[in-house]
C-alpha cells in the first residue's frame, strides 16, 4: 500500500516536472480575426514592448496544510506564475517574459488581421516612421491553484486513481492598451481588457502545467477584441485613410 501511495503522489506531483512550456502564440489560428485579404488603413503602426505593472507576491506555504488530516485542499498563488520553481508547485516552470512576448502577440495579431498596412515591434526611443503606437501595461497575470488531499492527508492522492480531481486553476489576464498619434501625440483610443480561465486537473486529464497556455489563449482573446474596438474608433476620426 505505500508503494502505491508513493508511486500516485509522484506521478502526480511530478507529472510535467521534467517539461519547461513556452508561450506559444497563436492558441488558435483559425480563430485569430481577418478583416480582408488587404490592408483596411494605410497607415504604420508599431507595437513597443509592454510595460510590466504586476506585483511579485507567492504564496506557497500553504501547500503543506494537505498533509494534515481533514483538510480538504491546498493551495498556491503567484503574481508572476513564470517564477514558480519548485517541483511540488501546481503550476509548473514555463519560458514566459510578459513584457516582450504579450508585445510580440500584439504585433501578430495585428498582422494577421490586416488592418494596417505595415505592422512591426519597436523601441521607444526608435519608432521610425511609424503612424500610431501601440503601448500596454501588464496588470495581471495571477495565477491560483489548488490541490486537493481530500481531508485524508496523503492517502487522499489514492483516490485520483479512480478519476477524482487532483486540484484546480485559475489564470487572470488583464490588460490595460492604448494607442496614439506618434506625430501629435495624441490618445486616440485606450482600454482595459480582463480575461479569467479555470481548469479541473486530474492524474487522465488536464495534468498540472496544462493551464499555462491558456494565457496564450485569453491573450488571443483580448487582442481580438481590441483590434474590433480599434476598427470602430478609427472609423470616427480624421487620423487615418482607407486604401
Amino acid at each position: 500500500m505505500k508503494k502505491i501511495i508513493f508511486i500516485v503522489v509522484f506521478l502526480t506531483l511530478c507529472s510535467g516536472c521534467a517539461v519547461t512550456s513556452n508561450f506559444e502564440y497563436p492558441a488558435k489560428a483559425k480563430s485569430l480575426i481577418r478583416f480582408a485579404d488587404e490592408p483596411i488603413y494605410q497607415q504604420k503602426i508599431v507595437v513597443t514592448a509592454f510595460e510590466d505593472m504586476r506585483g511579485d507576491e507567492t504564496q506557497v506555504g500553504t501547500l503543506f496544510w494537505c498533509l494534515v488530516p481533514l483538510v480538504p485542499f491546498c493551495v498556491a498563488n503567484y503574481e508572476r506564475p513564470e517564477e514558480a520553481a519548485w517541483m511540488l508547485h501546481p503550476v509548473r516552470p514555463f519560458q514566459f517574459d510578459p513584457a516582450w512576448n504579450l508585445a510580440e502577440a500584439a504585433v501578430y495579431s495585428l498582422r494577421k488581421s490586416n488592418l494596417f498596412e505595415e505592422v512591426s515591434f519597436a523601441f521607444k526611443d526608435d519608432l521610425g516612421d511609424a503612424d500610431f503606437l501601440l503601448e500596454g501595461e501588464i496588470i495581471s497575470t495571477d495565477y491560483r491553484g489548488s490541490v486537493n488531499s481530500y481531508g485524508l492527508s496523503i492517502l487522499g492522492s489514492i483516490l485520483y486513481l479512480f478519476g477524482l480531481p487532483t486540484g484546480k486553476s485559475h489564470n487572470d489576464l488583464i490588460l490595460f492598451l492604448q494607442l496614439k498619434d506618434v506625430e501629435t501625440k495624441t490618445i486616440l483610443w485606450e482600454e482595459k481588457y480582463s480575461k479569467t480561465h479555470s481548469v479541473t486537473h486530474g492524474l487522465y486529464y488536464n495534468q498540472f502545467g496544462s493551464d499555462i497556455k491558456y494565457y496564450s489563449v485569453m491573450m488571443q482573446e483580448i487582442m481580438n477584441d481590441a483590434i474590433e474596438d480599434i476598427n470602430s474608433q478609427l472609423q470616427k476620426t480624421k487620423f487615418v485613410n482607407k486604401k
